[in-house]
């Protein structure tokens, strides 16, 4: 299994989201412009892969050490994880198996990333049916990790299933958390010139998540307003333009009806695959692309070797640019590039509001919640190093600095450790002013905070009462004795 990966504190981490089958592995290959997850019919994705994009032109891809991989040593890999982990025993998949692989893309949509890590998070399957689904159980417990959702949705489905998969992903959000949503609506080959399907899972959406046609205006004019931003010299948005594209609010989700064999197929043109990279697609990919070409009667009479010379011609040609613009991918991509650019910045804001509030209230909140000095030995909870706490919440397959950037933009609570070498124990001997003393200062919980905050109100309210009614008292001692 890959070593666990250090997120920096920007990293912007987006999960597909979807039934089994309706086309998350084709939307994850779609985005990256590659062939870089396993995608087959009869055996579906069985771990969770984690993908970190960078753009070629970041600078952490020329200052550290490369460890970018192929998109056929990716697919070879996961291939292999599929077969291994499916012959397992029911009883025996306790844990879910995640990887995180390095990827690089040369998609402009990345460009505006700068040195932003971005994570594509592929889930396998959800069967909402089964409560013991374990991928149910792993987006249940991870679900406040993400910063945006892609949920793809097969328009060939029956609706009472999409009802509930829409319906469980409102219930996460109004939870944990309002963050972008991006729904996909898969349109396959057999609903070409029917459109009433599509056109009824818009409706589920819109009412799923009261979104007017105004929002939807909205929505527009920020994803063609993306599409008209003017860059310098340097590739980048310029200021008055980016402000303009990143205009208007990601709180709504979004719909986008996209053909997304179409544009996997054509995003793997953009990539000029050569025969031998073709051959190494896979079965499902090569057949369908082959029928797409000369038909379905066709195809079944002819050799695997046929089959990828017609692959090979067809993803050899030229001039699809127009094609993969009818697939409704650009559109999306559009929208995507959007979350991506506004997401940490909207996470700064957020978080500087917090402290902005935190302060206001820090000197009356050490009298109720003073530092301390955590020393001799431990005998609880509360005493644990931050590395174990960390462990314990997050898993062994969490990342010490993924956790870091959680705990500072969502749970808000602070956390300051001087940290020495393992080896040095805790002294109540030890001078405070050394720089080798280690000090947890930890503030207090954010539910308790709030009860703290009730707390001093009431006791401001009770302190002004018996002010105004020792005044009172007063002023009616004085007229009683000028009376008498």
């Amino acid at each position: 299994m890959a070593p666990p990966v250090a997120v920096a504190e920007n990293a912007v981490t987006v999960a597909i989201i979807g039934y089994r089958g309706a086309g998350k592995t084709t939307a994850l290959n779609a985005i990256l412009g590659n062939n870089y997850s396993f995608i087959s019919d009869d055996k579906p994705t069985t771990g969770i892969n984690s993908f970190r994009v960078l753009h070629n032109n970041s600078a952490s891809c020329s200052t550290r050490k490369d460890s970018s991989r192929k998109a056929e040593s990716v697919c070879t890999e996961i291939r292999r994880d599929n077969k291994s982990h499916r012959i397992l025993p029911l009883g025996h998949r306790k844990r879910v198996a995640k990887k995180v692989f390095d990827v690089r893309s040369n998609d402009p949509s990345f460009a505006s990333m700068e040195d932003t890590p971005f994570f594509l998070v592929d889930i396998p399957g959800l069967d909402l049916s089964n409560p013991e689904c374990q991928y149910r159980n792993y987006i249940d417990e991870s679900f406040h990790t993400f910063d945006a959702v892609i949920l793809v949705l097969d328009c060939l489905t029956e609706r009472k299933p999409q009802h509930r998969m829409l319906k469980y992903i409102r219930r996460h959000l109004s939870r944990s958390k309002k963050m972008p949503l991006i729904i996909i609506g898969n349109e396959r080959a057999a609903q070409i010139g029917d459109s009433s399907q599509l056109a009824d899972l818009e409706v589920e959406v819109d009412e799923m998540f009261d979104i007017d046609s105004g929002d939807k205006v909205l929505q527009l004019d920020c994803i063609m307003s993306s599409f008209c931003v003017d860059m310098d010299c340097n590739g980048e948005p310029e200021g008055n333009d980016l402000e303009a594209a990143g205009d208007g609010s990601l709180s709504k989700p979004i719909f986008i009806p996209v053909k997304l064999h179409d544009a996997f197929r054509y995003r793997l043109a953009s990539a000029k695959l050569s025969l031998l990279q073709v051959s190494k697609l896979g079965a499902t990919i090569l057949d369908t692309i082959c029928q797409d070409e000369i038909g379905k009667q066709a195809w079944e009479s002819l050799s695997k070797d046929e089959i990828l010379d017609i692959v090979h011609s067809a993803l050899s040609t030229p001039g699809d640019d127009y094609k993969l613009q009818e697939t409704n991918f650009l559109k999306f991509m559009a929208h995507l590039e959007r979350v991506l650019r506004e997401v940490p910045r909207q996470r700064l804001e957020a978080q500087d509001v917090v402290e902005e509030n935190d302060s206001s209230f820090f000197f009356l909140s050490s009298l109720f919640w003073p530092t301390r000095k955590v020393s001799g030995e431990r005998k609880n909870h509360r005493d644990l190093t931050i590395e174990e706490l960390r462990d314990v919440n997050m898993g062994l397959a969490d990342t010490l600095s993924e956790v870091s950037s959680r705990d500072s933009i969502l749970d808000k609570d602070r956390v300051e450790v001087s940290m020495m070498s393992s080896n040095t124990a805790y002294s109540d001997d030890t001078p405070e002013n050394s720089s080798d003393m280690p000090i947890l200062h930890r503030q207090m919980p954010r539910r308790w905070r709030n009860k703290r905050t009730a707390w001093m109100i009431l006791l401001f309210v009770l302190v002004f009462l018996a002010i105004i009614l020792t005044v009172i008292f007063v002023l009616f001692g004085f007229a009683v004795a000028s009376l008498e």
